[in-house]
């Protein structure tokens, strides 16, 4: 592996790198066009499915940049060769891993695909990742000035899996507003591209800056308003990605990874996946059915923002959450884990309140026996978690009266 910057080139093999992929992704957006099978998406599919005549290739422009850019890159600069040299399984496993991931979004973009061989193809692309040596196998908890290393033994493998699944269809929820995944997915690989800068783990860092070029490349054409669409293998890709180079490029010195650092800086994603399960769930419907009630619906709902004051106000929460990542790992002490970890919880409670969601949770079905329990009724400023018109097939639809809501 790497170790450190190669010489007066090392800053010029990292931006070579950010731009090649840039250029690369933006001339092959350009390029390329498939939309889905219109025969295959049903009328009540979700948002991504409206608007079949927009270009959904951001997956594969995204992949075909990050996997070109090191290689010409390593052809025009030798410090990247070096960089590349020093490891190439290390480069290989996310690439052959994210191969499969765009090759099953890509048929989830055109033919429709069903989330349990989504999730099939997602877990042996983790499997992929492990036995290529990407895995969790020890986890570093920050603690004051130093760490505490957990070596997770037989859970290594499940852990692994459980990251990258995780990660991947975190940043594929947020993807329901032009350019939120892709604007999201730049500030996390740049943030853990510095982490893993700082820690000496040059590959990573390169394969993550390669990433943002390559999203940055594509987000013009997907900016509000769009005129290519990211894609399921677009935002699984990224999300894929980020995860698994992470495993790598927030290791510490002694080895184990600091997962505590991905996690904030993917925390917006993250925070909304966990919220659209537990909403869910309270609702008595099925987690991985989808529905209109994301963050960034509840932001446009709620607060009235329009689509571009939408997606730079989602960038900015991603960027907060991402610089409490990379200041948990640069700054060391207790005061600034108090500090990153607050941070994180006060995001999240601010959504929770802004949003209104604690009123639509606490007048979720489920919550019937609780509100009875403690002699309490409905909230009123609890707003509907489900909008009955996006109804993916085989789940209910939930009428959306005064009448019903008091049943």
């Amino acid at each position: 592996m790497a170790d450190g910057v190669r010489g007066g080139n090392g800053s010029l093999a990292y931006a070579l790198v950010f731009l090649l992929g840039a250029l690369i992704a933006a001339g092959s957006t350009a390029a390329l066009r498939f939309r889905p099978n219109p025969s295959r998406v049903t009328s009540r599919r979700d948002q991504h499915r409206r608007l079949l005549d927009k270009p959904r290739v951001g997956g594969l422009a995204i992949f075909l940049a990050f996997l070109l850019a090191p290689l010409i890159g390593s052809a025009l600069v030798g410090d990247v060769a070096d960089i590349i040299d020093d490891d190439w399984q290390a480069l290989a496993a996310p690439l052959l891993g994210g191969a499969i991931i765009v090759t099953l979004g890509a048929y989830d973009d055109v033919w429709v695909a069903d989330f349990k061989l989504k999730f099939l193809g997602q877990a042996a692309a983790g499997l992929l990742l492990f036995l290529m040596d990407y895995r969790i196998d020890e986890i570093g908890i920050p603690w004051g000035n130093g760490s505490i290393d957990i070596d997770t033994g037989f859970l290594a493998l499940p852990l692994t899996l459980f990251w990258v699944m995780l990660a991947s269809n975190a940043v594929n929820l947020i993807d329901g507003k032009d350019g939120v995944a892709g604007g999201v997915g730049v500030i996390a690989a740049v943030a853990l591209a510095a982490v893993a800068l700082d820690v000496g783990r040059d590959l990573q860092a390169l394969m993550l800056l390669a990433l943002a070029g390559a999203t940055l490349g594509f987000l013009p054409f997907n900016f509000p308003p769009a005129r290519r669409f990211l894609g399921d293998s677009g935002a699984l890709f990224i999300g894929f990605s980020v995860a698994a180079i992470s495993i790598e490029g927030a290791r510490g010195p002694g080895g184990a990874m600091f997962i505590a650092i991905p996690i904030l800086v993917l925390g917006f994603p993250l925070v909304d996946t966990v919220l659209a399960a537990v909403r869910r769930l309270l609702e008595s419907r099925h987690p991985f059915f989808g529905d209109e009630d994301h963050i960034h619906h509840r932001i446009e709902r709620v607060l009235g923002f329009g689509p571009s004051l939408l997606v730079v106000s989602l960038w900015v929460i991603s960027a907060v959450f991402a610089a409490a990542g990379v200041a948990l790992h640069t700054i060391e002490g207790f005061v600034m884990e108090v500090i990153a970890f607050g941070v994180f919880a006060g995001l999240v409670l601010g959504i929770i309140v802004a949003l209104e969601y604690h009123g639509s949770m606490w007048n979720a079905p489920r919550m019937r026996p609780v509100r009875k329990g403690l002699g309490l009724g409905l909230d009123p400023s609890g707003i509907p978690t489900f909008d009955p018109t996006v109804v993916r097939p085989r789940e209910p639809i939930v009428a959306d009266t005064d009448d019903e809501a008091q049943r």
